[in-house]
């Protein structure tokens, strides 16, 4: 009997059915920590905001940005989250009337700025390729504002990796209550 439960140690071992403790880390590469990812160079992406600049209370409270590989050869990101928008950062202010421009002192954070997961997996993009991420704005809903009328609201945006540093160019945004639309206004 013990010669039968050693001969079935030595099988699996040999046939690389026990992993080692080493083993285990390398095929649980997506629970790495940050501090471990070095910036990348040599790469060319973008980073803007895509779809509706006007959004509806209580029905789209969620802004879109799209990341892309403008340079001539593939990237790869390390340090993706599994999470999609733990990826990003958003900042936000009121857009206040008589106001053309963002105040740099003014930028307020939208959201958690911990990340919900540490999970990780490496995002290759080919030269030309994207991806979108959205990112759910929850201060939209409480917002109190009349009907008829609109909060308007600079954004900023900017990748939340140590891998590689992109940031958004300035947008504006509206938001009108629910059941209201700019088509409505009069």
């Amino acid at each position: 009997m013990k010669r039968t439960l050693v001969a079935v140690l030595i099988a699996m071992i040999a046939a690389g059915c026990v992993r080692t403790g080493e083993e285990r880390v390398k095929l649980a590469a997506g629970m790495s920590d940050a501090g471990n990812f070095k910036e990348l160079s040599g790469y060319s992406l973008d980073l803007e905001m895509v779809g509706a600049r006007t959004l509806v209370q209580n029905k789209d409270n969620s802004v879109r940005f799209k990341l892309t590989n403008s340079g001539n050869s593939s990237v790869t990101i390390p340090d993706w989250r599994y999470k999609e928008d733990d990826n990003i950062l958003v900042d936000c202010q009121i857009w206040y009337p008589g106001t053309d421009s963002p105040d740099e002192s003014e930028w307020l954070p939208v959201g958690d700025l911990e990340p919900q997961t540490e999970q990780r997996y490496p995002l290759t993009l080919e030269p030309g390729n994207q991806v979108i991420i959205e990112k759910k704005l929850d201060f939209i809903d409480r917002l109190v504002i009349s009907k008829g009328a609109e909060r308007r609201y600079f954004l900023k945006a900017e990748l939340n990796l140590k891998s590689v540093k992109v940031s958004s160019p300035v947008v504006a945004i509206a938001v009108v209550p629910g059941g209201y639309s700019r088509e409505n206004k009069k």
